[in-house]
């Protein structure tokens, strides 16, 4: 009899042990969050989910009073993710200036709620852009020739000081995204900057005369393939120019951005996503504007029929996706330690050593990530 109570005793605490360790847990608190009035605020957090662990409950709370009392948030229009370990507020009201923000995970079967740390909202007044200066105001240049003319935008603490630079007549002198004017032809252009907040303009006249060398016109463009999953997605071009250019494409389910341009500069492309069921492929054609001789640049785009989230390199045994600029992993190895890198190999996670189950954490931002456990390797596509 008294081996019997000893037995049941030492079963008894085994299962007090194992569902100690079968707890929800949260690995990484959210961050404090700065913002803007309008823009905005995105809180993360990473927790981890026993094996078995179902009927887990995610939850964010605020506090409007320091932290004495929480009140539980629910999706609404200002709110989304209330109930995933990515919690976004937009559009971001000077009132929430102060509020703290936790997150929560219970399990519906019972047991203690596992709760983080607050984090902090600062929001922050909208200082609007009353007025732009470009320097210099006039300026001649020989063809061939380049000058980098420079923006200023008033108040100094302005909140959105982008601008954009546009020339009147780019043949006789183009600008770059940067600023760079470069001389073509003899003749005059006016170049000027905007703002991209209230449209304040300023101007440079530009001058090109005789004597120098008129530039080689020079066109690439890269990659010379895009492809992308089923998804809806958007993946840039990187052009390298001295010249006017234009964008066209061969067919109506992507779109590109922009469409013509001048100098070095980016062009986003978009995809709708694929509902056809069949693989399909696309031609974009970089050609110069006016210059002659130029030879066009031809860019493969190419999209799978099959919504694919992840791509297992090596056996099924790790599986993971994204969702909303987070990871989520599955089927991990007890005691592995996993390992998250970006396409250039640059190691951007490397959370504690895994106790099996399902791991959650953010990503960095949009692109392909390759996640392996030692043994498995799987790449993963954030949209």
């Amino acid at each position: 009899m008294k081996q019997r109570i000893y037995f049941l005793i030492i079963a008894l605490c085994l299962c007090a042990v194992a569902n100690s360790v079968q707890a929800q847990t949260i690995t990484t608190n959210p961050s404090d969050v700065t913002v803007v009035v309008g823009d905005s605020a995105i809180f993360t957090v990473t927790d981890r989910i026993p094996p078995g662990g179902g009927g887990i409950i995610r939850s964010w709370e605020v506090s409007a009073d320091g932290g004495e009392q929480y009140t539980t948030l629910t999706n609404t229009g200002i709110v989304s993710g209330a109930t995933t370990t990515r919690l976004k507020l937009y559009p971001v009201h000077l009132a929430y200036n102060g509020y703290l923000y936790r997150f929560k995970v219970t399990n519906s079967a019972g047991g203690n709620a596992q709760v983080s740390t607050p984090a902090k909202l600062t929001v922050r007044a909208a200082v609007p852009v009353l007025s732009t200066g470009v320097t210099p105001a006039s300026a001649t240049l020989t063809v061939g020739g380049t000058r980098t003319l420079t923006a200023t935008v008033k108040p100094d603490n302005a909140t959105n000081k982008n601008v954009t630079w546009s020339s009147s007549n780019n043949a006789v002198a183009t600008v770059s995204a940067a600023g760079l004017v470069r001389a073509i032809t003899v003749g005059t252009a006016t170049i000027t900057v905007t703002t991209e907040d209230g449209n304040h303009t300023a101007t440079c006249a530009i001058t090109v005369t005789g004597g120098g060398t008129s530039p080689t016109p020079a066109l690439t463009a890269s990659p010379a393939l895009l492809e992308f999953d089923s998804s809806s997605d958007e993946l840039p071009i990187a052009i390298n120019s001295n010249i006017e250019w234009t964008v066209v494409r061969s067919a109506t389910w992507l779109t590109v951005s922009p469409a013509e341009g001048n100098n070095s500069g980016t062009v986003n492309v978009t995809v709708q996503a694929n509902t056809t069921g069949i693989e399909r492929s696309a031609t974009i054609t970089v050609n110069a504007k006016s210059a002659t001789g130029v030879t066009p640049v031809n860019i493969t785009v190419n999209q799978s029929h099959t919504k694919v989230n992840s791509e297992n390199i090596m056996p099924p045994s790790l599986t993971a996706y994204a969702r909303d600029g987070v990871l989520h992993v599955s089927g991990l190895t007890p005691g592995a330690t996993l390992q998250v890198y970006n396409v250039l190999g640059i190691l951007v996670a490397s959370p504690s050593p895994s106790e099996g189950g399902e791991l959650v954490l953010p990503l960095p931002g949009k692109g392909v990530y390759i996640v392996t456990d030692g043994k498995n390797v799987v790449k993963v596509v954030n949209g």
